[in-house]
Order: C-alpha cells, then sequence, then structure tokens
C-alpha cells in the first residue's frame, strides 16, 4: 500500500493468511489504489500443502506453509512460485520485491531463480533476524549482482540487495 501511495507503483500483494488478506483487501479499497491482493503463499514451485496458523489473529506471525500440523488450526491451499505466475502471465515481471515471510525466504527467493537473472529487477527488500540469514542472502544475492544497499533502522529488520 504505502509503494502504490507515494511511489504510484503497481503492486502484487501476496498474503495467504485469510484474516490478514480481508485486512488488506479493504486497506486497498479505502486507499484506492493500483494493488492486486493475491490469496496464496509464494514457494520454490507450484505446490499443494497445508497452512498453519499460530492464532486466528491477523498479522501475527508464527503462521507456517508445509506439512499439516495437527496441533494448530490449518487448512489447504495451493502455493505458486513468482517465476510461475510470470510465466503464466498471472503477473508482470516485478522491478521491486518486498520479502517478510517470517523464516520461508528462501524458498521464495528460489522461486524467482529466472526474474533475478533480469536487469528488470532492481531490488529486493528481505526482513530477517540473524547474522546466519544475512550472510547467505549476501552470498547468495551476489551471484547476481546484488548488493546490500540499506541495512536495517529503528527496529525493524530489513535489508535492501540492490544491483
Amino acid at each position: 500500500i504505502y509503494a502504490a501511495l507515494k511511489k504510484n507503483l503497481e503492486v502484487y500483494s501476496f498474503e495467504p493468511e485469510p484474516n490478514s488478506f480481508v485486512e488488506l483487501f479493504n486497506a486497498v479499497k479505502v486507499n484506492k489504489v493500483n494493488v492486486t491482493p493475491m490469496l496464496i503463499p509464494l514457494d520454490k514451485k507450484t505446490n499443494c500443502n497445508f497452512f498453519n496458523m499460530d492464532k486466528f489473529v491477523a498479522g501475527l506471525s508464527g503462521h507456517r506453509f508445509g506439512k499439516r500440523d495437527k496441533n494448530k488450526l490449518n487448512y489447504g491451499i495451493s502455493s505458486d512460485s513468482i517465476d510461475n505466475l510470470i510465466l503464466n502471465n498471472k503477473i508482470p515481471r516485478a522491478n521491486y520485491i518486498k520479502i517478510d515471510v517470517d523464516g520461508l525466504e528462501d524458498k521464495v527467493i528460489r522461486g524467482l531463480d529466472n526474474l533475478i537473472k533480469e536487469d528488470i529487477l532492481k531490488s529486493i527488500l528481505i526482513e530477517f533476524t540473524n547474522e546466519e540469514q544475512m550472510l547467505f542472502y549476501k552470498m547468495y544475492l551476489k551471484k547476481y549482482n546484488f548488493y546490500v544497499s540499506k541495512g536495517p533502522s529503528d527496529n525493524n529488520k530489513n535489508y535492501i540487495f540492490s544491483r
């Protein structure tokens, strides 16, 4: 919503948690922005699995997409990769990507192997919390000429990788 409001960008927002999706949908409607909400988890490939919810509360982290966890509320849902959605003309090629998926960042990144090679992709913002993840993404993205252009500030854990 922020990118659509401030930069007048066309945005595709992927949100698999139903309560958060409804809030996103309503925020798009209220703000009258060019955001397309997508009720789908991103993954490294097309996959059908379970979305396991910690609590039935919008915006709460701790949810996981994967093997069914019988101790949590869950539902079946199909995921897809960014590359596959582009290949099938469901979304356009992106200039900017923001990834905040609470521990599943590597699956999302590996699902954009084709896009990441293209010069059209200018930057990737990834939220992660530990040094090991930061080192992995620095090395992984360096192969595609991405470098850390901005690190975290205040209380966020966002790193921006740019070409």
